[in-house]
């Protein structure tokens, strides 16, 4: 494991387990209503669509010279996992409510760990160059 790796897994790591933390104190005292068992599920399958897709982008087999066609590959990756997710979830549930809930929590999370992955990336590429 390389240490772009090792450091890319800490920061998801902490950001999932603030994510839990916060969703768990959030939906406990404020919005209790709206919770749903799949929340957590849906957190950590979206941390390990993420750790899969940095990986792939930033394995040794790929080149520099297609790192842009890996990063379109690993966001269609995610992409595809993410609608998967959201369709399994809203064929599951009937409750209006609950879909929104959960439409606003994975653009949330989507937005987090893109967030950490570009960041990691742009840092992951600028120093193969160097």
């Amino acid at each position: 494991m390389n240490t772009h790796f090792k450091k890319f897994l800490i920061k998801n790591l902490i950001a999932t387990l603030a994510i839990i933390l916060f969703g768990a104190l959030l939906f406990s005292k404020f919005l209790f209503k709206y919770f749903h068992l799949f929340y957590l599920l849906t957190v950590l399958v979206t941390f390990f669509v993420n750790l899969i897709v940095y990986y792939i982008v930033t394995k040794k087999s790929a080149g520099s010279d297609k790192s842009l066609i890996v990063v379109v590959k690993s966001f269609a990756i995610k992409f595809f996992s993410y609608l998967t997710i959201a369709l399994v979830f809203l064929l599951i549930v009937k409750t209006q409510e609950l879909r929104v809930a959960f439409v606003i929590l994975l653009f949330l999370l989507y937005l987090i760990f893109t967030y950490l992955e570009i960041a990691s990336l742009i840092r992951f590429f600028k120093t193969q160059k160097d």
